[in-house]
């Protein structure tokens, strides 16, 4: 599964390696509505309760404390699955396309802001953000 403009708030994966992140309960939770993308980020998935119920809750719980959603620490929503994912992605390319340091005020007549708010319009968006990385 990649992770795209179309699907990204039905999947919860890493901005780098394109693994899935969270529990199970919670990729289900989000796929039915029981949480969304914005609550998960507010939240902190790792102290979400997913409401889906689990086949083996001992197994869950062990496997939503080691998938916690690691959230891009400028705040933009982009997430990852470890720590050292998150840091590598901003060494590599994510801190040129970040916008979470980008004020409100600034937003609408930010380039970066512009050239996402247009990308994310086009069908090939996905291509022209792996371009830009």
């Amino acid at each position: 599964v990649v992770q795209d403009a179309a699907n990204c708030s039905r999947a919860l994966v890493c901005a780098q390696c394109l693994c899935f992140v969270g529990s199970l309960g919670l990729q289900a939770d989000l796929l039915t509505g029981a949480h969304t993308r914005t609550s998960i980020l507010e939240g902190g998935a790792c102290s979400i309760a997913p409401t889906f119920p689990s086949v083996d809750a001992e197994a869950e719980h062990s496997s939503q404390m080691e998938s916690c959603v690691i959230p891009c620490a400028q705040g933009c929503g982009t997430l990852y699955c470890s720590e050292e994912c998150r840091e590598l992605s901003w060494r590599t390319s994510h801190r040129l396309l970040c916008v979470g340091t980008i004020s409100d005020a600034e937003a609408e007549t930010h380039p970066l802001v512009q050239y996402k708010l247009l990308t994310f319009q086009h069908p090939h968006r996905d291509m022209f953000n792996l371009a830009a990385q």
